[in-house]
């Protein structure tokens, strides 16, 4: 019973100690490129994982890409949303994400109507 009391208590302790968790990635993204389902507007979630600043962007001239969230530190789930689309090619763009020792491109695909 004594050695069940001393293992209870040690493991409490080792437990206790422990740091919370805290990323140790300069930047990271959960994907480099997003293919959107055509025809219908919607909204998306992109995970961006830092320990520093960092800002996003949408790409000039895509107006139809929408960014709710521009920057940020540390981790977060920013909220894209995209306009409907009828039109007779793929579009694309791209979200710049970058913090102040790196920088990542993500292709955002949305296809044709069909």
């Amino acid at each position: 019973m004594k050695k069940l009391l001393v293992l209870f208590f040690v493991s409490a302790a080792l437990f206790a100690c422990q740091k919370p968790y805290e990323t140790t990635l300069d930047l990271a993204v959960d994907s480099t490129t997003l293919k959107l389902p055509s025809v219908e507007e919607g909204y998306f979630y992109m995970h961006i994982a830092s320990n520093r600043s960092w800002a996003l962007s949408v790409e000039a001239e895509r107006d139809w890409l929408h960014a709710e969230q521009t920057s940020g530190t540390g981790t977060a789930y920013p909220k894209f949303t995209y306009d409907a689309y009828t039109g007779a090619i793929d579009r694309e763009a791209s979200i710049i994400v970058s913090c102040d020792v790196k920088t990542i491109r993500v292709k955002v695909i949305q296809p044709k109507s069909e």
